[in-house]
């Protein structure tokens, strides 16, 4: 979780390009388990971002936890950790534009979160 977390804030770090504030763990999802030794490789994503009401720069992040198997060269994921972070300030506005229907659903999964932590999001 540790290490999730360090990819996760340094993928908003990136993002707002300022130093970003930790905000929530939503949902951490367990799907296979993972043995001790094993190798992981983790990927963040942004998947949704928003300036709220009170000004304030939100974004969503995914970190995917894979485990390798170097001999058989398989790769399979074992968690996926979902983050919130916060930002008062952002040299430049930055959103998130899915390019793709997977992308979307990512990002509309994002969306869904930040309204359930009762971030005032200002309608489109």
């Amino acid at each position: 979780m540790r290490e999730a977390y360090e990819v996760a804030y340094s993928a908003a770090f990136i993002f707002f390009k300022n130093r970003p504030t930790f905000k929530s763990l939503d949902d951490i999802s367990f799907v296979h388990p993972v043995a001790i030794g094993s190798i992981l490789d983790f990927t963040s994503t942004v998947v949704y971002s928003v300036k709220s009401q009170d000004n304030r720069h939100f974004c969503h992040v995914e970190v995917k936890a894979d485990v390798i198997d170097p001999i058989a060269g398989t790769r399979k994921t074992t968690n996926i950790f979902r983050f919130t972070y916060f930002c008062n300030f952002m040299p430049e506005d930055r959103m998130v534009v899915p390019e793709s229907y997977a992308e979307a659903l990512k990002y509309l999964e994002g969306r869904r979160r930040l309204e359930l932590a009762s971030i005032k999001i200002p309608s489109d």
